[in-house]
C-alpha cells in the first residue's frame, strides 16, 4: 500500500488506476467518478445520491447498495477487475 498524499495533476493519478473505489455515502455529486470516466478508469461505488445519478446517466462502473458489507464491495471490485467487459465505459 502506498499513501502518496496530494499529487498533481489529479487526472494523471486517476488514469494510472486499474479501478477507482468510491465507498462514500451521501456524496452530493461524486465528482471523482466523473473524473474517472473522463480518463477511462472504471469504478465501483455505492448506489447513493450522486454516485447513483452518475452511474445511471453514464455507466462506466459497478455500484453496490449502501448497506453492502466491505466483503460485498470487495467482491464487486474483484469482479470488475476479473471481467473488464462487465464495466462498459461511455464513449
Amino acid at each position: 500500500t502506498i499513501l502518496a498524499g496530494f499529487q498533481l495533476p489529479g487526472e494523471r493519478n486517476i488514469a494510472a488506476l486499474d479501478l477507482m473505489l468510491a465507498p462514500a455515502v451521501r456524496e452530493p455529486f461524486g465528482r471523482t467518478l466523473v473524473e474517472a470516466l473522463l480518463v477511462g478508469t472504471p469504478y465501483v461505488a455505492t448506489r447513493d445520491a450522486g454516485h447513483a445519478e452518475i452511474h445511471e446517466r453514464w455507466g462506466g462502473g459497478l455500484v453496490v447498495e449502501t448497506s453492502a458489507s466491505a466483503g460485498t464491495f470487495a467482491e464487486a471490485a474483484l469482479a470488475a477487475l476479473d471481467d473488464p467487459a462487465r464495466v462498459v465505459l461511455p464513449l
